[in-house]
């Protein structure tokens, strides 16, 4: 949970520093419109890349600074009724698969070297099960509380 919250935290520090890129210009909604030759070419200056260079030790530890300074910046959003009150959608997405895929997926994270990624241990199925039998589906009422989506 602690790696998903870190990652939540990431995609709200993405959006607050895009909303404060939307001082220096303007874009349309992409998703009211389709794209024509002359916006790509308008975003094209945005998506330049560098050429590509070994990473060094400073820029890991610039990276890690970034970081650190970005979790201290939206540490408050740990509490989602402030992320709203800041206008900050909530949005629920409800990943509607099947038991023995998600335990397929399990026994894979589990044979990743290192753990499971999300987890300092692996998951058995004894355990899988235990929480499975508790698991229900969001209902109708809290998909509409947070403009849930179903996919699946």
């Amino acid at each position: 949970m602690k790696k998903s919250s870190e990652v939540l935290g990431v995609l709200l520090g993405l959006a607050v520093a895009s909303a404060n890129a939307g001082a220096q210009h303007t874009h349309t909604d992409a998703t009211a419109v389709v794209m024509n030759g002359s916006d790509v070419a308008a975003m094209a200056a945005h998506m330049v890349l560098t050429p590509l260079r070994r990473a060094t030790a400073a820029d890991s530890n610039r990276a890690n600074e970034v970081v650190k300074d970005l979790r201290s910046a939206i540490s408050k959003y740990r509490d989602v009724k402030i992320a709203e009150a800041d206008g900050f959608p909530v949005r629920l997405h409800f990943l509607d698969v099947p038991a023995d895929e998600r335990w397929r997926r399990v026994e894979a994270r589990n044979r990743q070297p290192g753990g499971t990624g999300q987890l300092d241990f692996q998951i058995s199925r004894e355990m899988f099960d235990f929480v499975e039998a508790m698991w229900e589906p969001p209902t109708p009422e809290e998909m509409a509380a947070c403009d849930g989506v179903r996919i699946g």
